[in-house]
């Protein structure tokens, strides 16, 4: 928001998608290992949490694109929020994950590198889903990453209207998470 040059936003896009790689792998690590007995649940749900975002995101990026403030002024709630988690961190420190009667135990944690999957001795079915999963973000992130452009030149949306519109795409996966947490957890929300 901060950079008019495009070397500057390619840098920031970058930073950004290792960020946000880092954050979905060590979020849904910390879930799966702090509710073992719910991970099925408790990590569809964060999905939806982050559907809800991402949702959130598209719409507020197209009002603000099509506002005399431009859209810029969109990039101030993500900095507001993560400035008040930290200052909550800072209030509360909360450990995910961790277990504090193995703090120190050297035993414990050869036993648990002992168990730790060894990639040569993955079945095939493994890559096979993996790759699947891949292929599926990789569409997923397509859509996000160059649908608005192809409503713009295509469907003929200003720059605004086509943002915006991508959250109805956004939406659908939102709508999917939950149904899918609905057959995947056997219960309502």
């Amino acid at each position: 928001a901060l950079l008019h040059h495009p070397l500057g936003t390619l840098a920031a896009a970058f930073v950004m998608g290792i960020a946000g790689s880092l954050l979905l792998a060590l979020v849904n690590a910390a879930l799966a290992e702090a509710h073992p007995r719910w991970s099925a649940r408790v990590l569809t749900e964060a999905q939806v949490a982050a559907s809800i975002c991402s949702l959130s995101t598209a719409v507020l990026i197209g009002l603000a694109a099509s506002s005399q403030l431009g859209w810029r002024v969109a990039m101030l709630p993500p900095v507001v929020c993560v400035a008040g988690l930290l200052l909550l961190g800072r209030a509360r420190r909360i450990t995910l994950g961790s277990d504090p009667a193995r703090t120190g135990n050297a035993s414990v944690d050869a036993v648990d590198a002992a168990r730790a999957p060894n990639l040569e001795r993955l079945p095939r079915r493994f890559w096979a889903r993996w790759t699947v999963v891949v292929l599926v973000i990789g569409i997923e992130f397509s859509v996000v990453f160059w649908g608005p452009e192809i409503l713009r030149v295509h469907a003929g949306l200003g720059a605004a209207e086509a943002s915006a519109s991508m959250g109805f795409f956004i939406m659908g996966m939102l709508l999917g998470r939950v149904l899918g947490a609905r057959f995947i957890a056997g219960s309502t929300f």
